[in-house]
C-alpha cells in the first residue's frame, strides 16, 4: 500500500477488538442489564424475545445518545494515553 501511495492505518495502532470504544458493547450491556434486573429468567426464547422488546420500549434514548456522543472522547483519550489493553 505504501508503494502505491494509499493512507492507511497500521495494524499495531488499529487493533482489531476494542470494546471500549464501541458504544454497541455499552447498549448491549445496558440492555442485558434491563433484561435480567432482579434476577429474571426466560422460560423459552418467546419469553426472552418478549422481554428484549419491553425494555427497549423502556430503555432511556438518552443512554444511547449519550454513549454514542462520547465516542470522540473516548477515541482523544486513547490517542493521548495508549491502548488499554483487559487481557
Amino acid at each position: 500500500m505504501k508503494e502505491k501511495n494509499v493512507n492507511f492505518v497500521k495494524k499495531e495502532d488499529n487493533p482489531a477488538n476494542m470494546p471500549e470504544i464501541r458504544q454497541i458493547e455499552d447498549f448491549w450491556g445496558i440492555l442485558k442489564g434491563k433484561v435480567y434486573q432482579n434476577a429474571w429468567q426466560a422460560k423459552n426464547l418467546n419469553q426472552l424475545g418478549n422481554r428484549i422488546k419491553y425494555c427497549l420500549g423502556k430503555l432511556d434514548h438518552n443512554i444511547v445518545y449519550d454513549r454514542c456522543r462520547s465516542t470522540r472522547s473516548r477515541l482523544n483519550n486513547i490517542r493521548i494515553n495508549g491502548i488499554i489493553e483487559n487481557n
